[in-house]
């Protein structure tokens, strides 16, 4: 919870010049990383630091906020599977079923149910 709470303020925020940046540590020690894009990807879901830093280095990312590389992962969603043909076949799935999944979770609608416990 603690790592949580450092970091929240700090990756939410699009100004790389505040202040707060020496917060960031929290989530680049969570992550394993020191590039701020590669600990973001793995900080919403990406399952592999290997393919967060591929595609970090291929596509040239320097994404600093959370909000800035769920726009970048929204406009990727499009793109046909062979627009990722650097990354090897074996973890090229993983890639693309997390750019399907970040979508759905963005999209999907909350909703709300009732359990009743039955009288003893």
């Amino acid at each position: 919870m603690e790592a949580v709470r450092v970091r929240r303020p700090e990756l939410l925020g699009d100004d790389p010049n505040a202040p707060r940046r020496g917060l960031r540590c929290a989530a680049f020690l969570e992550s394993g990383t020191l590039n701020p894009s590669v600990a973001v990807m793995l900080q919403i879901g990406l399952p592999s630091r290997r393919i967060a830093q591929e595609i970090v280095a291929q596509e040239e990312l320097d994404l600093i906020s959370v909000s800035g590389l769920r726009a970048w992962l929204r406009a990727q969603r499009q793109e046909p599977e062979a627009r990722w043909a650097y990354l090897e076949a074996a973890i090229r799935p993983l890639w693309t079923t997390f750019l399907a999944d970040i979508g759905t979770t963005e999209t999907d609608k909350w909703t709300e149910k009732t359990i009743m416990r039955a009288a003893a």
